[in-house]
């Protein structure tokens, strides 16, 4: 499998995984706790690692979403917990999260050999990575009426061929991570992909 073949195969299970605990029912549980909803705690955790900004930054980071909507949630979630608690506490989240999901297949990635001199370096945790990832895919975008918007967009076959244009490019970039695995090391790479989905969709 080649580097591009590998960057589109790895992006499905990890589109899912990178951004899985954000509404996790554990995740929901510890927005409650500290006094938000669910929503809050995601833009405020999301927006969190910014640090204790003004709404219009934070609208022009959520760029999917309402502007109007973002600017609410930020400001009244920020009067309760503050922004870079909520940073900590999301990812916390997705920790535990990954622990509990201690059955991820590790089993795949102990044949990793070492990769070769000009690979980048494999040595953080698989679940952490898929944490501090941003997403790059169509795939992760949430649906227009959760964005705070009244009215779908009207998708068109030129909509589509960008789309495609653009999952070709963001394939063709992250390539470049993965070209000096051997095909040994891309085989595990995905196997410890799926791993973590199937354990996640098990939790």
């Amino acid at each position: 499998m080649n580097p591009e073949k590998l960057a589109a195969a790895v992006g499905v299970p990890l589109n899912t995984v990178g951004g899985a605990y954000y509404f996790h029912p554990r995740s929901v549980t510890r927005s409650k706790e500290l006094g938000l909803d669910g929503f809050r705690f995601y833009v405020l955790g999301r927006g969190g690692v910014l640090g204790d900004v003004e709404a219009p930054v934070i609208q022009s980071a959520f760029g999917w979403f309402n502007g109007g909507l973002i600017a609410k949630m930020w400001d009244s979630a920020r009067s309760v917990v503050s922004p870079r608690q909520a940073a900590r506490e999301l990812l916390d989240c997705g920790h535990a999260i990954g622990r509990a999901g201690s059955a991820i297949s590790m089993d795949s990635t102990r044949s990793m050999r070492p990769p070769k001199p000009s690979s980048p370096p494999l040595t953080r945790p698989a679940w952490r990575s898929t944490l501090v990832t941003p997403p790059s895919r169509s795939q992760t975008m949430p649906l227009p009426e959760r964005c705070g918007w009244e009215e779908s967009p009207v998708i068109e076959e030129h909509h589509r061929r960008s789309l495609d244009q653009a999952e070709e490019l963001t394939n063709k970039i992250s390539s470049h991570g993965f070209a000096g695995l051997t095909a040994e090391q891309g085989d595990a790479l995905l196997a410890g992909a799926n791993g973590m989905l199937a354990a996640l969709q098990d939790d």
